[in-house]
């Protein structure tokens, strides 16, 4: 592996930014969905929903999140997963 720590489930490589002690400042927050190591239906969901960033999405409260017309537990449980990944699980608003 290169430039990366460790890899996530599927066996991808994960960027070594995701040690990133200070998470406002985590560069992942700010980088595209689509540049991240995650599924295609993730990646087109957030598509659909207009989120472009993990930065955006934490943005929203999870009841928001839960009224958008193309939200779906299967894409929540990804979004977590995702989340815990880049330890950012504490910055999703409740």
């Amino acid at each position: 592996m290169k430039n990366t720590d460790f890899l996530n489930k599927d066996n991808k490589e994960i960027p070594k930014f995701v040690k990133t002690e200070n998470l406002k400042s985590n560069p992942v927050l700010k980088t595209p969905i689509a540049d991240l190591p995650v599924s295609t239906a993730f990646r087109d969901a957030c598509q659909t929903m207009g989120l472009s960033t993990l930065e955006e999405i934490i943005s929203i409260p999870v009841s928001e999140l839960l009224r958008k017309e193309d939200f779906n537990y299967k894409w929540f449980s990804e979004l977590l997963e995702i989340l815990k990944q880049y330890r950012l699980t504490g910055q999703l608003k409740q």
